[in-house]
């Protein structure tokens, strides 16, 4: 195992929490970040490897914002895979921390 790229290059205290590889591509999940309209969304990132430059290099290219909203940066998802569509598109099935992914329903059981 070897670590690259700068484990602090976000100032946000917001979790790497799933990496996955499709297409020969390499994304990992940000956990929940506040945007500027003060809401929490996981993001996306994709990584684009640098390997002719040096085997610790790389790029952060396309970032996507989840569609998910969560309560804020204490929940998120803690899990991802890579699945396509009937047209081939990348969806992404998030896995969701706690109870549907809610702070305040933390101890809640659904009957």
């Amino acid at each position: 195992n070897h670590q690259i790229g700068d484990p602090n290059r976000e100032v946000e205290d917001s979790g790497y929490e799933a990496i996955f590889y499709d297409n020969k591509t390499f994304y990992v999940v940000r956990e929940s970040i506040e945007d500027a309209n003060k809401t929490y969304h996981a993001l996306i990132e994709e990584l684009i490897m640098n390997p002719e430059v040096n085997h610790d290099s790389y790029d952060v290219g396309k970032v996507c914002k989840t569609q998910f909203e969560f309560d804020g940066d204490s929940k998120g998802f803690e899990g991802a895979i890579p699945i396509h569509d009937v047209t081939g598109e990348l969806v992404v099935l998030g896995l969701c921390e706690g109870n549907h992914c809610s702070e305040s329903k933390n101890l809640q059981r659904d009957k």
